[in-house]
């Protein structure tokens, strides 16, 4: 219950229905589709921050009530429903403060997710990741990747 302790932070989930499309979408497909979709995924994601900045996320509320499942009752059947079950756990988790801060702590709850900080400007962005086990510098790749097809997309509008 501690997310709730003066203020409650939100975490903003990425993977929408939206950038699983995007995501998945074939590099031979039509510039436009792909641009679209594109386009649609980061619509998604602006909402999901605007939601948050609201206090209407829902991310935290939904891990509180779960802590609080007693260990020896059967959750509720929310918590398998499919859609809630893609958001779990939450593999990449981002923030667009201050990359300059000298000191920031945070822990990642699964051995398997990156936290990502960014910050966009008018000449590029900056990004920081933060992984365990080494797998920090695959993520850096495929970010390196991903940003030289979306300024390709954006770029030849």
């Amino acid at each position: 219950m501690e997310h709730f302790h003066k203020g409650r932070p939100e975490i903003i989930q990425i993977f929408s229905p939206e950038s699983q499309k995007c995501d998945s979408a074939h590099k031979a497909m039509d510039r436009d589709k792909l641009r679209g979709l594109l386009f649609d995924a980061a619509r998604s994601y602006s909402r999901a921050v605007i939601h948050a900045q609201q206090g209407k996320g829902h991310d935290r509320t939904l891990s509180a009530l779960l802590y609080i499942v007693p260990k020896d009752e059967h959750l509720p059947e929310f918590f398998a429903d499919p859609v809630y079950d893609f958001s779990r756990p939450s593999w990449v988790m981002t923030g667009s403060t201050n990359i300059a801060y000298q000191e920031a702590g945070f822990v990642l709850h699964q051995p398997k997710s990156v936290w990502v900080q960014y910050r966009v400007g008018d000449r590029g962005a900056l990004f920081s990741v933060v992984a365990n086990k080494g797998k920090g510098g695959f993520f850096v790749e495929c970010l390196e990747r991903a940003a030289k097809v979306v300024e390709d997309l954006l770029n030849n509008l």
